[in-house]
């Protein structure tokens, strides 16, 4: 017997399709994130004066942000920032690195 899916939108009918859904754990999920990246800062440490970028090793500095201040965020660590403190990232870009991202024609920031 055929079996067929419809769209019940536009009453579309089609062979049916098999999907495959295999779980993946936190580290397989960030390897494959790494994949199209240019950095990935996670926030939730801090190495000497810097949090690191995992994937190209632009780490960013950290001022005003020390160990009391990651707390536990939406999955995982967080750094909790604070206006009073002047807490804030930075970082100074070379040349001939992938960042700032806006020198590209097109990037996404999530």
């Amino acid at each position: 017997m055929k079996q067929l899916a419809k769209n019940l939108i536009n009453k579309t009918t089609a062979a049916l399709a098999v999907l495959s859904v295999a779980a993946m754990g936190a580290t397989s999920l960030k390897a494959e994130l790494k994949d199209d990246l240019v950095s990935y800062w996670p926030l939730d440490e801090i190495q000497g004066s810097k949090t690191p970028d995992l994937v190209s090793r632009y780490d960013m500095d950290v001022f005003n942000i020390s160990q009391e201040h990651i707390v536990e965020g939406h999955s995982g660590n967080a750094f909790s920032f604070d206006n009073a403190r002047n807490s804030i990232l930075t970082r100074v870009h070379a040349d001939g690195e992938n960042l700032p991202l806006n020198q590209h024609e097109s990037f996404t920031i999530r």
